[in-house]
């Protein structure tokens, strides 16, 4: 799947906006965790001393692995956006409307549209939705 990029959005119209379906790309997937371990894997990418790695806290933690050609990204998400990860992957995806207006019903109007949009635009930037 090729990803969305933020020059896909330029032209729909702003009234339009809340109308966009994503979805995440195939090439992903979502780990839940008992520990955390992301920074120990962190620590292995960047080839540390493992011994030097403090051991894995025992929370929680939920970790979204991807790729994009042959190269593997993956980071620890926080829980809100864990919640909007599980329905990106869903097959209908998730209107940004209903990002938009569940955020609402814990934020103000203005927080929720700002979370939103930096939500979007993070995994725009990392290639994480399918192009419209």
């Amino acid at each position: 799947a090729r990803p969305l990029a933020l020059d896909d959005l330029r032209g729909v119209a702003p009234e339009r906006f809340g109308a966009l379906r994503f979805r995440l790309i195939p090439s992903h997937r979502l780990l839940v965790n008992r520990f955390a371990i992301a920074p120990l894997w962190r620590a292995h990418a960047e080839e540390a001393d493992p011994a030097a790695a403090a051991m894995p806290a025992a929370v929680p933690e939920t970790l979204l692995v991807w790729r994009r050609d042959d190269v593997v990204f993956h980071r620890a998400v926080e829980a809100d956006e864990a919640r909007w990860l599980l329905r990106l992957a869903a097959a209908d995806g998730l209107l940004f409307e209903t990002l938009c207006a569940d955020l609402a019903e814990t934020e103000a109007d203005e927080a929720a549209a700002a979370r939103a949009f930096e939500l979007a635009a993070r995994w725009i930037g990392e290639g994480l939705l399918v192009r419209l």
